[in-house]
């Protein structure tokens, strides 16, 4: 697998592309956007 990023850590958005990731893998969204949302309290935020 490959894993790539674009855009900007620090602007509005950033985006991730898995490569090679077998196609039909559930992928849990509320658990993604769970730590998505805690990293975003981390140090320096505030």
């Amino acid at each position: 697998m490959e894993y790539r990023t674009a855009g900007e850590s620090h602007g509005q958005a950033l985006i991730a592309m898995i490569e090679g990731m077998p196609a039909g893998v559930p992928l849990d969204v509320d658990a993604i956007n769970h730590e998505m949302a805690r990293r975003q309290g981390g140090y320096g935020r505030g």
